[in-house]
């Protein structure tokens, strides 16, 4: 199986961050671990200049597992805005999503 790294860039709407992390963290990422192929997910606070343009506070880091990414993306357009993976009106329009694919090995710093 390839495994493959897909990153949300996410904000909560203006006045609603409490609530927007309170539903990320106890339902979203529960919903989307729910999905067959994706194997985990971590969530982050994006720190860092913003006058670069890039203007998102949020990011979650999920890895999957398949030999079609497809399918995985068709299960989560399939489920979001369903029971099965409710949206709320806390998490902002403005999102990004990316994939990538391992092109090596990860490396890992030996101790000197």
């Amino acid at each position: 199986m390839t495994r493959f790294m897909s990153v949300a860039f996410t904000n909560a709407v203006e006045g609603k961050e409490e609530e927007y992390n309170t539903w990320y963290t106890e339902r979203h990422v529960h919903d989307v671990l729910a999905i067959p192929g994706i194997v985990s997910a971590q969530r982050f606070r994006v720190i860092g200049d913003r006058a670069s343009g890039f203007d998102f506070s949020f990011m979650t880091l999920y890895e999957i597992e398949t030999e079609d990414l497809e399918s995985v993306h068709k299960a989560i357009a399939e489920r979001s805005g369903t029971p099965l993976m409710p949206r709320s009106d806390s998490v902002s329009t403005k999102r990004l999503f990316l994939d990538a694919e391992p092109i090596m090995k990860k490396m890992v710093r030996a101790d000197p």
